[in-house]
Formats: C-alpha cells, structure tokens, sequence
C-alpha cells in the first residue's frame, strides 16, 4: 500500500482446469475427461487497517514465487 509491504497472498492453481459437463463446481473434478472447463478460484486477503481513498495497491511477484505464470483478474 503507496509503496510498503501489506501481506503476501496465497494463490492456487487448483480449480483452474476442471473437467465436466456442467459448470457447478460439484459436478466437476480435476482427473481429465469429459469437458475441459476453466474456472478460478478465489483469494481473499483481509487487511489490519483501513486505507484511505487514493491509496495506491500493488501485486507483486517476487522471486521465491516460482510458478510458470500467474492470471490476475481484478473486479
């Protein structure tokens, strides 16, 4: 936050290839086979403080972070 270190953020890759011929995620499974669907997972990160408007945040990918690739969808 404007800058200084908040808190890391744990992502997984675990539901983001599902197979399937739904797309309620009890009706899928991660062993391929049927329809491949791509769905994502959410990650919350709940913050000690508040931040006023104007705030600037940023995501960082650091180098202990050694996944091939990361998607990042911001609503």
């Amino acid at each position: 936050a404007d800058g200084k270190f908040v808190r890391k953020l744990d992502l997984s890759s675990k539901h983001s290839w599902l197979y399937g011929n739904t797309d309620s995620p009890e009706g899928l499974t991660n062993t391929p086979g049927g329809d491949a669907r791509r769905l994502f997972d959410e990650s919350h990160a709940l913050l000690t403080e508040t931040y006023p408007a104007g705030t600037k945040f940023r995501l960082q990918r650091d180098a202990s972070d050694n996944a091939a690739f990361y998607i990042i969808d911001l609503i």
